[in-house]
């Protein structure tokens, strides 16, 4: 078959999306994947999207990623920074299955990175839960440039099955470990206190 018959055909051919597994007008390209998926598969895709901050001096800038597709804060496709963190291509994005209808998303694993302190955190910090702020302040100060770390420093926040809470891990190149590790013992923010907040 020649490749104008082909062209011809695909227009013809009804076009069903990989994930729903139904037929579709609208599709979208999935740069992750590198699929087309139909446009509510898409949206579906991104709607409760984990995000990995990269932080170096001073400066924050995020991916935010679905299982499928990603974007970056100017709406373009994944930085080279976070392709070349990904261990295998495609999306980083795991489901942790905790029981019949709970869970978190876990990307650490698949990264090139090693995780310092890793956890759950909540904007909706009570008497129970005042420890988070600790953690809450530092990612704070952090993205803001209040606080400089002298190497490069990720934070990934993933959505968990409870609306209240994300799941949170601080990650740092294996190289770096040592050097953040001691450095956020002197900005008063050491793993410990950190892991303590993410528990």
């Amino acid at each position: 078959m020649s490749d104008q018959s082909q062209r011809v055909m695909d227009v013809f051919e009804p076009k069903i999306c990989p994930i729903c597994l139904e037929e579709a007008d609208d599709y979208v390209w999935c740069n992750l994947e590198e699929a087309d998926l139909c446009q509510g598969c898409y949206e579906s895709d991104l709607e409760n999207a984990s995000t990995l901050y990269r932080v170096r001096s001073g400066e924050a800038e995020w991916v935010r990623y679905g299982s499928h597709t990603g974007y970056t804060q100017d709406g373009d496709e994944p930085s080279e920074w976070f392709t070349n963190i990904v261990k295998n291509n495609g999306s980083p994005r795991n489901w942790i299955k905790t029981d019949a209808w709970r869970g978190h998303y876990d990307s650490s694993k698949n990264l090139d990175l090693v995780s310092i302190a890793s956890g759950w955190t909540t904007g909706w910090a009570d008497e129970t839960t005042s420890r988070k702020v600790d953690f809450n302040e530092f990612a704070d100060q952090l993205m803001k440039g209040d606080i400089e770390c002298p190497s490069t420093i990720f934070l990934l926040v993933e959505p968990t099955s409870n609306v209240f809470s994300s799941a949170v891990d601080v990650l740092v190149r294996e190289a770096d470990k040592d050097k953040v590790t001691g450095w956020l013992e002197e900005a008063g923010y050491s793993v410990s206190t950190l892991q303590n907040a993410l528990n």
